[in-house]
Protein backbone atom coordinates (compact mmCIF):
# COMPACT_ATOMS: atom_id res chain seq x y z
CA UNK A 1 0.00 0.00 0.00
CA UNK A 2 1.35 3.45 -0.88
CA UNK A 3 2.01 6.15 1.71
CA UNK A 4 -0.85 8.20 0.30
CA UNK A 5 -3.31 5.28 0.33
CA UNK A 6 -2.34 4.31 3.87
CA UNK A 7 -2.73 7.89 5.11
CA UNK A 8 -6.12 8.22 3.39
CA UNK A 9 -7.29 5.08 5.19
CA UNK A 10 -6.12 6.31 8.60
CA UNK A 11 -6.86 10.05 8.49
CA UNK A 12 -10.14 10.09 6.56
CA UNK A 13 -11.58 7.69 9.15
CA UNK A 14 -11.02 10.59 11.58
CA UNK A 15 -12.59 13.14 9.23
CA UNK A 16 -9.27 14.60 8.07
CA UNK A 17 -8.51 15.14 4.39
CA UNK A 18 -5.18 13.89 3.03
CA UNK A 19 -3.16 15.85 0.48
CA UNK A 20 -0.98 13.98 -2.02
CA UNK A 21 2.54 15.41 -2.17
CA UNK A 22 5.64 14.79 -4.22
CA UNK A 23 8.08 12.35 -2.68
CA UNK A 24 11.00 14.68 -3.43
CA UNK A 25 12.07 17.34 -0.98
CA UNK A 26 10.44 19.75 -0.54
CA UNK A 27 7.23 17.73 -0.47
CA UNK A 28 5.03 20.02 -2.54
CA UNK A 29 1.26 19.39 -2.78
CA UNK A 30 0.20 17.76 -6.04
CA UNK A 31 -3.26 19.40 -5.97
CA UNK A 32 -4.62 22.91 -6.14
CA UNK A 33 -5.94 24.58 -3.00
CA UNK A 34 -4.63 22.04 -0.47
CA UNK A 35 -6.07 24.21 2.30
CA UNK A 36 -9.57 23.24 1.11
CA UNK A 37 -8.89 19.56 0.61
CA UNK A 38 -11.37 17.29 2.35
CA UNK A 39 -12.22 13.65 2.90
CA UNK A 40 -14.29 13.09 -0.29
CA UNK A 41 -11.53 14.51 -2.51
CA UNK A 42 -8.88 12.42 -0.74
CA UNK A 43 -10.87 9.23 -1.31
CA UNK A 44 -11.54 10.07 -5.00
CA UNK A 45 -7.82 10.48 -5.66
CA UNK A 46 -7.13 6.90 -4.60
CA UNK A 47 -8.51 5.81 -7.99
CA UNK A 48 -6.20 8.14 -9.95
CA UNK A 49 -2.95 6.45 -11.07
CA UNK A 50 -1.16 9.81 -10.90
CA UNK A 51 -1.24 9.64 -7.10
CA UNK A 52 -0.38 5.96 -6.57
CA UNK A 53 3.21 6.75 -5.57
CA UNK A 54 2.48 10.04 -3.82
CA UNK A 55 3.56 10.88 -0.32
CA UNK A 56 0.92 12.20 2.10
CA UNK A 57 0.28 15.36 4.07
CA UNK A 58 -2.51 17.02 6.00
CA UNK A 59 -3.42 20.69 6.37
CA UNK A 60 -2.79 21.60 10.00
CA UNK A 61 -5.12 24.06 11.67
CA UNK A 62 -8.84 24.68 11.76
CA UNK A 63 -9.66 22.31 8.91
CA UNK A 64 -8.03 19.24 10.50
CA UNK A 65 -8.39 20.44 14.12
CA UNK A 66 -4.71 19.51 14.61
CA UNK A 67 -1.54 21.33 15.56
CA UNK A 68 1.67 19.38 15.16
CA UNK A 69 4.86 20.06 17.07
CA UNK A 70 7.66 18.89 14.77
CA UNK A 71 10.85 18.05 16.65
CA UNK A 72 13.78 17.91 14.25
CA UNK A 73 16.14 16.09 16.57
CA UNK A 74 16.96 12.54 17.58
CA UNK A 75 17.76 13.68 21.14
CA UNK A 76 15.10 12.37 23.58
CA UNK A 77 15.71 15.39 25.82
CA UNK A 78 14.24 17.62 23.09
CA UNK A 79 11.06 15.55 23.14
CA UNK A 80 10.90 15.86 26.94
CA UNK A 81 11.39 19.63 26.71
CA UNK A 82 8.66 19.93 24.07
CA UNK A 83 6.24 17.96 26.27
CA UNK A 84 7.09 20.24 29.20
CA UNK A 85 6.33 23.28 27.03
CA UNK A 86 3.16 22.01 25.31
CA UNK A 87 1.83 19.23 27.55
CA UNK A 88 1.68 15.51 27.01
CA UNK A 89 -0.13 13.94 24.09
CA UNK A 90 -1.08 10.33 23.42
CA UNK A 91 -0.13 10.69 19.75
CA UNK A 92 3.64 10.73 19.24
CA UNK A 93 4.93 9.62 15.85
CA UNK A 94 8.52 8.99 14.76
CA UNK A 95 9.53 10.68 11.53
CA UNK A 96 11.75 9.08 8.88
CA UNK A 97 14.61 11.45 9.81
CA UNK A 98 14.55 10.27 13.44
CA UNK A 99 12.57 13.21 14.80
CA UNK A 100 9.13 13.16 16.37
CA UNK A 101 5.74 14.69 15.61
CA UNK A 102 3.55 15.46 18.61
CA UNK A 103 -0.13 15.85 17.69
CA UNK A 104 -2.40 18.22 19.62
CA UNK A 105 -5.92 19.56 19.26
CA UNK A 106 -5.74 22.85 17.38
CA UNK A 107 -6.26 25.94 19.54
CA UNK A 108 -5.68 28.72 16.98
CA UNK A 109 -1.90 28.30 16.90
CA UNK A 110 -0.09 29.67 13.88
CA UNK A 111 2.92 28.26 12.06
CA UNK A 112 6.01 29.15 14.12
CA UNK A 113 9.42 27.97 13.01
CA UNK A 114 11.98 27.57 15.81
CA UNK A 115 10.07 29.62 18.42
CA UNK A 116 12.64 28.63 21.10
CA UNK A 117 15.67 29.33 18.91
CA UNK A 118 18.47 26.83 18.36
CA UNK A 119 18.31 25.46 21.89
CA UNK A 120 15.10 23.52 21.16
CA UNK A 121 14.90 22.48 17.49
CA UNK A 122 11.17 22.34 16.95
CA UNK A 123 8.47 23.94 14.86
CA UNK A 124 4.85 24.58 15.84
CA UNK A 125 2.74 23.72 12.79
CA UNK A 126 -0.61 25.33 13.52
CA UNK A 127 -1.47 25.89 9.87
CA UNK A 128 -0.23 24.75 6.50
CA UNK A 129 0.92 21.52 4.93
CA UNK A 130 2.45 18.89 7.22
CA UNK A 131 3.85 15.68 5.74
CA UNK A 132 2.66 12.75 7.81
CA UNK A 133 5.22 10.06 8.69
Amino acid sequence: MSAFAEAVEIFTAQGIGVIPTRRETPAMPMVRHPDRFGVPASRRLLENPRFQDANAAIWAGRRSHLTIVDIDSTDPMHVSEAIKAFGNTPLKVSTPSGGVHLYYQHANEQRRIRPFGKSLPLDVLGCGVVVVP
